[in-house]
C-alpha cells in the first residue's frame, strides 16, 4: 500500500514493507522501470531477508506525489539526486 511521505523537498509516494524496526533499504526507481517491477524486488528482499525494511519511493510527479511544476523542469534530475533523495533518505529514517 502506498502513502505519501513528507519531506523538506517536498511530498512523495512510497511503499514499505517488511521489518518496521528493521534497516532500511532503500530502492531507486529509474526511468525505465515501473513501479510493480521495483516492488517485486523489495518483495524477494523482503522474504530472503526478513529483518530487513524494503523502502520504495516514487519520484515527483509519479502516481500519488503531487504533480511538478512545470513538467520535467530544466534540471529536474539534478535537483533529485541533490535535493529530493537526501531529503527523502531522512524522512524515512524517521520513520522507523
Amino acid at each position: 500500500m502506498s502513502r505519501l511521505l513528507e519531506t523538506e523537498a517536498g511530498a512523495v509516494d512510497y511503499v514499505e514493507s517488511g521489518a518496521s524496526n528493521g534497516p532500511g533499504v532503500l530502492f531507486l526507481r529509474h526511468g525505465f522501470s515501473t513501479r510493480f517491477s521495483v516492488a517485486n524486488l523489495a518483495d524477494n528482499l523482503k522474504r530472503r531477508l526478513p529483518c530487513r525494511r524494503p523502502f520504495l519511493f516514487l519520484r515527483p510527479g509519479c502516481r500519488k506525489s503531487p504533480p511538478l511544476v512545470p513538467v520535467k523542469p530544466v534540471g529536474y534530475l539534478m535537483r533529485e539526486a541533490v535535493v529530493v533523495l537526501p531529503a527523502v533518505i531522512y524522512a524515512s529514517a524517521q520513520l522507523g
